[in-house]
């Protein structure tokens, strides 16, 4: 008798055993999933920060590179002026075409800051998504999780009872 009384209890730390794991791996895959979708979440977050900014940026960009050509622009009007030249011609021709020039620089700037910001909105998008897959993930890991601790349950229970 004693030597079931010792099987059996030897039958029963296992049991106790396989639950504590089942449980341990469960809770350590939900914690791995939600650190993980977490940490992407931080990451979506920066990049949006990141494509306000470079809106921001680009909007001042433009602003400082419109003052500029305008200053340019009065500087060359001055020194056309100081010169005798009349504002026809020639001289008039370069001060459209510098105008000009300076709208392509200001479309292309905002091109390239559009761009940009896409690709930062992009990418937080992409972050989202990686953490509602870590999610999906980890619940999968945790029913993965209870369906071993089972079966292995459900192997001590088989090669137990036909030990005893």
């Amino acid at each position: 008798m004693r030597g079931f009384s010792n099987h059996a209890s030897t039958s029963y730390a296992g049991q106790i055993m396989g639950a504590a794991t089942t449980f341990l791996e469960f809770e350590g895959a939900g914690q791995e999933a939600d650190a993980t979708k977490r940490a992407l979440g931080l990451n979506s977050l920066e990049s949006e920060r990141m494509a306000q900014e470079t809106q921001k940026k680009t909007f001042e960009d433009e602003r400082q590179f419109r003052i500029s050509v305008m200053r340019d622009r009065e500087r060359n009007v001055a020194a056309i002026g100081a010169s005798g030249i009349r504002m026809e011609g020639s001289a008039l021709e370069v001060l459209r075409d510098n105008a000009s020039m300076a709208e392509k620089d200001i479309i292309n700037m905002r091109d390239s800051g559009r761009s940009k910001r896409d690709a930062f909105l992009k990418e937080a998008s992409n972050f989202r998504e990686a953490g509602r897959s870590a999610s999906r993930a980890g619940f999968i890991n945790q029913a993965s999780a209870v369906v071993k601790g089972a079966g292995q349950a459900a192997q001590q229970a088989v090669s137990g009872g036909a030990g005893g």
